[in-house]
């Protein structure tokens, strides 16, 4: 087998570390956030101050730096070469990868962009995982946009890293049919499964399982995305009922939608729609009522909704 470097995050990464080490395979060298610069070069007296600071972190600090840091702690572990991902588009990367005789690289739920130089030292190229069928839904938080825009299909690819932002060459797709009560964290954890078998397949036959490919008479518009501001999820005299419907359906991490009132974000975990309001409400009021556990607002489109912390 192909020895590979691997970029993941903590957290959204154990999985798939765990997945390979269970069917014995072993990245060469492992790319993730550290509780510190794990970079070891030079004198030996540097190495032994980082083996020092590793050993008084799992003592001194073991359930919080092990929860934080379990990518990392899992290959100390498993005495698996890791090194803190400030260093991803380091000279010392490159360096590392030269001396382990490392061609590929891996990525999986790494949110650094890798620049030209490292791209280009790696000779069988870096793959990337991406939890949407490119080109639709390139860039950041393809779940949400995927519930929120209340699409059909989502799925995941697996392409070649390129300078340009998920515009690699495909070399892999699989559909996945949205349920009709799919969440945005449901669909995460769905495609998240599906990208770690299709890791473990490819390294161990060396290609991927055959699948759904785009062909050419289908046509996927191409869609760019960006970072969801929290911004986004603040409910307001303009926005009408539809909206608010469409929010809390793809609630997701910490995004809930809210309400700014005297500079509080009044969070809110559901919400009912009361009345179509057949009768009008005169003036521009947008909170009719407030207690303790709810809302009650009219929308844009003259519906009242009770919003429920």
């Amino acid at each position: 087998m192909e020895k590979f470097v691997l970029f993941i995050n903590k957290g959204s990464g154990i999985d798939l570390l765990k997945l390979l080490i269970k069917n014995n395979i072993y990245p060469e060298l492992v790319l993730t956030q550290t509780p510190y610069d794990s970079i070891v070069q030079g004198s030996g007296i540097k190495k032994l101050f980082i083996n020092i600071k590793y050993l008084l972190s799992i003592t001194v600090k073991r359930k919080i730096y092990r929860k934080t840091f379990d990518v990392y702690y899992f290959c100390r572990k498993n005495k698996i070469e890791v090194i803190s991902d400030r260093f991803t588009n380091h000279k010392y990367l490159i360096e590392k990868c030269r001396q382990l005789d490392i061609n590929l690289g891996i990525i999986f739920t790494y949110r650094k962009i890798l620049k030209k130089e490292i791209i280009n030292s790696l000779t069988h190229g870096i793959i990337n995982y991406h939890p949407s069928l490119l080109p639709r839904h390139r860039g950041i938080d393809p779940f949400f946009w995927t519930i929120y825009n209340e699409e059909e299909y989502s799925g995941i690819t697996f392409h070649f890293i390129v300078e340009k932002i998920d515009k690699g060459a495909i070399l892999f797709q699989k559909k996945y049919k949205i349920k009709d009560n799919e969440s945005v964290t449901s669909l995460y954890k769905e495609l998240l499964k599906m990208g770690e078998d299709e890791i473990l397949y490819y390294l161990q036959n060396g290609k991927f399982s055959e699948a759904y490919v785009q062909n050419e008479n289908e046509k996927i518009d191409e869609s760019i995305e960006k970072a969801v501001p929290e911004e986004f999820f603040q409910i307001n005299e303009n926005m009408n009922s539809d909206k608010i419907r469409k929010l809390f359906k793809a609630i997701f991490f910490t995004f809930e939608p809210y309400i700014l009132v005297n500079n509080e974000k009044i969070k809110f975990s559901k919400y009912e729609i009361i009345s179509e309001n057949n009768e009008t409400i005169p003036g521009n009021i947008f909170i009719l009522k407030r207690d303790n556990s709810y809302f009650k607002i009219k929308t844009s489109d003259n519906k009242i909704i009770k919003l429920f912390k």
